[in-house]
């Protein structure tokens, strides 16, 4: 719903984070949860899908919108990639300081994840935001403005029918 309500996409791609792609690899909690969201109406359920997948923002030939996994799992994926953008970065400095100044480069370098990571609470009346304990002014201004976009296009009232119509297993 929040890909859908926030990020504009109208049939969002939804993977599971696992150790592989085949139906029994994972944990007992993976592997129910695989098997719960193959039943849900409403949602693209690619499958599960492997941490190699989650850069390249596609999956077995389909584009990945969303990747869902626990709490715990998701705070390792995300702290890892913060810290190989940081290495990417530290490598070219090194081996090519100029590669970084040239005119194709600073596009990039404008936005960058310390100004975007954000995560959003499920489970909750309202729309709560949550940003990194660091994050720099413009990385709240980027929440503020996540959180004024979830309120326009009534997220909650959305998650809220979902749930009431049967359409999400509680």
């Amino acid at each position: 719903m929040y890909a859908r309500d926030v990020l504009g996409r109208n049939n969002p791609t939804v993977g599971l984070l696992n150790i592989g792609e085949e139906e029994e690899k994972g944990n007992a909690v993976v592997k129910e949860a695989h098997q719960l969201l193959k039943q849900t109406t409403g949602i693209h359920y690619i499958g599960n899908i492997e941490g190699r997948e989650i850069p390249v923002g596609e999956a077995r030939g389909q584009r990945l919108d969303v990747v869902t996994c626990d709490g715990f799992v998701g705070n390792v994926v995300l702290k890892f990639y913060e810290s190989a953008g940081r290495v990417f970065v530290s490598l070219i400095k090194r081996q090519a300081p100029d590669v970084l100044q040239r005119p194709r480069w600073a596009s990039a370098q404008r936005t960058r994840l310390r100004d975007v990571r954000r995560s959003t609470a499920a489970g909750v009346q309202g729309v709560v935001i949550i940003c990194h304990g660091a994050s720099p002014a413009k990385a709240i201004k980027n929440a503020i403005r996540v959180a004024a976009q979830a309120v326009r296009s009534h997220l909650s009232d959305d998650i809220a029918a979902e749930f009431s119509e049967g359409k999400v297993p509680a």
